[in-house]
């Protein structure tokens, strides 16, 4: 799911906290491109019910899912343990909060 190797000079992994809505969110669009990889996390959830294709790859936390009963596709779920699998294998890591 999660095992490709990565090109730490090209690809970033991107942490979405916030709202399809906010001002960040919408930046962060703009700048994630092909072979980045997104998690979306807290409230950035609620981008499951937005997003329709990506030229990236992304995933949801499940638990943050649960919480605020939001759903998404089985094969974009990760727990804990993948979500930190994620960022160990990524040199680049860029936070997008609220």
């Amino acid at each position: 799911m999660y095992d490709q190797p990565m090109n730490s000079l090209t690809q970033t992994l991107h942490l979405i906290f916030s709202s399809p809505q906010s001002p960040s969110a919408k930046l962060s669009s703009l700048i994630l491109k092909e072979g980045d990889t997104a998690i979306f996390l807290g409230d950035g959830v609620f981008h499951s019910q937005t997003i329709k294709k990506a030229k990236f790859k992304y995933y949801f936390l499940e638990s943050d899912l649960i919480v605020r009963g939001v759903k998404a596709p089985n094969d974009q779920l990760i727990g804990y343990d993948a979500f930190v699998n994620l960022c160990e294998k990524f040199d680049n890591v860029m936070s997008w909060p609220k």
